[in-house]
C-alpha cells in the first residue's frame, strides 16, 4: 500500500477533522532522578488480543509509539500468555484492539506481527503506523501524539489521485530521458570537435 511521510506540517485532511490527541508520558530515570521526556510513551487503557471468538484482555499498560519497530512489541509475560492462549485455538489469525485515551483502535490485519521484547511496556511499531495515521507534535508542552478518530484508518488514494501521480511520474521520466538524449548529443559533438586530427604525411622533397 501507499505510505506518506510529512515533516513540518500536519495533514489534517486525512483525519477527517480534529485528531485524537494523546499526551506523552515522562520516562522514569535511574538513580532517583526525576522523570523526563525521552520516548514517545502513552497510556493504554486496555489491550485486547483475540483469536476467533475468544480473546485475552490486558489492562493498564504503557506503550511506546515507535515507527522504527517493525512488529508489535509485547512484554515477555504478556507474549507468553498470548502464545499459550493461541496454541489452544483453531485459528492463529489474531485481531488487535488498543484503547488509547478512551478510543478504540482495532485491526484484524493478518500482516501484523508480534515479537517478544524484554521491556515492561508494549511497542506500537510499523504495523500500527501502517494501519492508523500517527503524527508527532514536538512543539507542544507536553509533547503529544495525534491519532485518528475511532474506527478511522489511513486513507488510501482515490483513483483520480493515482492517475494524477502516474501522469506526473510519466512526465518526469520523459523529461529525464529527453535531457539524457540532449546531453549525450552535446557530449558527442564536443568530443568530435576536440578529437585530434591525423597529421598529413610529409611532402616529398
Amino acid at each position: 500500500g501507499e505510505g506518506e511521510l510529512v515533516i513540518g506540517e500536519m495533514q489534517r485532511q486525512h483525519y477527517g477533522g480534529e485528531p485524537h490527541w494523546v499526551e506523552v508520558l515522562r520516562t522514569p530515570q535511574p538513580s532517583g532522578q526525576p522523570p523526563r521526556f525521552g520516548f514517545w510513551l502513552v497510556t493504554l487503557d486496555a489491550i485486547e488480543v483475540g483469536f476467533g471468538l475468544d480473546s485475552l484482555l490486558f489492562k493498564t499498560h504503557v506503550a511506546l509509539v515507535d515507527s522504527g519497530t517493525m512488529c508489535i512489541g509485547v512484554p515477555r509475560q504478556d507474549y507468553r500468555a498470548i502464545r499459550d492462549f493461541a496454541a489452544t485455538r483453531r485459528t492463529r489469525a489474531a485481531r488487535y484492539k488498543f484503547t488509547i485515551g478512551g478510543r478504540e483502535f482495532e485491526s484484524d490485519d493478518h500482516d501484523w506481527c508480534m515479537a517478544e521484547i524484554g521491556l515492561d511496556y508494549w511497542v506500537l511499531g510499523h504495523c500500527f503506523h501502517r494501519t492508523f495515521l500517527v503524527s508527532y507534535d514536538f512543539g507542544s508542552s507536553p509533547p503529544r501524539i495525534a491519532l485518528p478518530k475511532e474506527g478511522s484508518r489511513v486513507a488510501s488514494w482515490d483513483l483520480a489521485t493515482k492517475v494524477e501521480v502516474a501522469a506526473i511520474a510519466v512526465s518526469v521520466v520523459v523529461f529525464c530521458l529527453s535531457m539524457s538524449v540532449i546531453l549525450c548529443d552535446s557530449c558527442c559533438r564536443r568530443l568530435a570537435s576536440t578529437r585530434p586530427r591525423r597529421l598529413a604525411p610529409p611532402s616529398a622533397p
